[in-house]
């Protein structure tokens, strides 16, 4: 049960801080694109801490995931963005080419790196004060507000 406890906490932190950081920075236009940045997150976080938790456990290898992650998912976001119905001019980039990867990886690696370090400070101060299932359901909850707050932004603007 810890482990699950750690896993949606590690989840949940990553969800509330990088989502809405993709979500306006890449200037989503569909709730569908929404879904499928939250699904790529969720996908690498509980890849990244199953193994952490069961295979590797190696403070050096949450720093060498750290470094991976934002690659795969700046990769992915530059790979699906005509899927995910990411406007390149509204980006105001005009050549869907190296800039496009690059700045797709820049968001990737700022949103990973903000809630790294969200994580770590939350992980040295924030959880030895409360119980687990407090901090999960509070967690939960920011991010469904998040979530709902974005789904009404996206109703506004069509």
């Amino acid at each position: 049960m810890e482990y699950l406890l750690s896993i949606l906490l590690a989840l949940f932190l990553t969800l509330i801080v990088e989502t809405p950081l993709y979500f306006f920075l890449l200037k989503i236009k569909r709730k569908s694109s929404l879904l499928t940045l939250i699904l790529m997150n969720v996908f690498t976080n509980v890849l990244m801490n199953l193994t952490y938790l069961f295979l590797i456990r190696s403070s050096i290898f949450i720093y060498v995931f750290e470094i991976i992650i934002p690659f795969i998912e700046g990769s992915f976001l530059f790979l699906y963005i005509d899927k995910l119905d990411i406007n390149s001019s509204s980006l105001k980039i005009k050549n869907k080419g190296i800039i496009l990867f690059f700045y797709t990886l820049l968001i990737a690696f700022i949103s990973n790196l903000l809630s790294y370090f969200l994580g770590e400070l939350f992980n040295n101060y924030l959880y030895p004060l409360f119980y687990n299932y407090y901090l999960v359901l509070i967690y939960s909850l920011i991010f469904i507000l998040e979530i709902l707050i974005m789904i009404i932004y996206l109703l506004k603007k069509t």
